[in-house]
């Protein structure tokens, strides 16, 4: 999927208020949020393919030595975003300094906020895999099995078992992306 850069500038000031003869409170009244997409040229996955995953997999899977390789392995991703030469990092910072630039007279303060996204992605993403065929988990470590220990009051003993029959992976999703604007030509 297509990374999604968007930055978005809140204008706010602060209004003060008495309540009674010594009680002052102050609170944040955002007056404009203005929302702006990064254009970028290109991108491109840079996160490795299948092979990466399944290398990074069979690593995880021999952690601890051959007579303790887990079944179950507990993989989290994680999202990056990189510039593909430094001309693409100055425009992007150029753009954003001329988005606050933009912004910055709307009222006292400013704040910028910036997302980076994937369509797609689940902010929490975690999945559980199953080493096969070198070996299978067993009938207690399916979601049945979750549901039985749930329903005897046994889900903290459950996780913690889980914990200890689960390697950890992370794996990460990279997308690198390039400027949008041409390099100067050299000379």
């Amino acid at each position: 999927a297509a990374p999604a850069v968007a930055w978005a500038a809140s204008s706010y000031h602060y209004e003060r208020r008495r309540s009674g003869a010594h009680a002052e409170s102050s609170r944040r009244v955002v007056t404009s949020v203005h929302r702006d997409d990064w254009r970028y040229g290109a991108w491109r996955d840079a996160s490795g393919g299948l092979d990466f995953l399944a290398a990074r997999w069979r690593d995880a899977c021999s952690a601890g030595g051959t007579a303790a390789r887990p079944s179950l392995v507990k993989i989290r991703l994680r999202k990056a975003l990189v510039f593909d030469d430094i001309a693409t990092g100055d425009d992007y910072h150029a753009q954003l300094a001329a988005f606050a630039r933009a912004h910055r007279h709307r009222d006292v303060h400013l704040a910028l906020e910036q997302d980076f996204d994937l369509a797609g992605w689940d902010a929490d993403e975690r999945m559980l895999g199953v080493r096969r065929p070198l070996g299978a988990p067993g009938r207690l470590w399916t979601p049945a099995g979750f549901w039985i220990a749930t329903s005897l009051g046994l889900t903290v003993p459950y996780r913690g078992l889980l914990e200890r029959r689960c390697a950890v992976s992370t794996l990460e999703v990279v997308k690198r992306v390039r400027s949008l604007r041409p390099e100067a030509p050299p000379g």
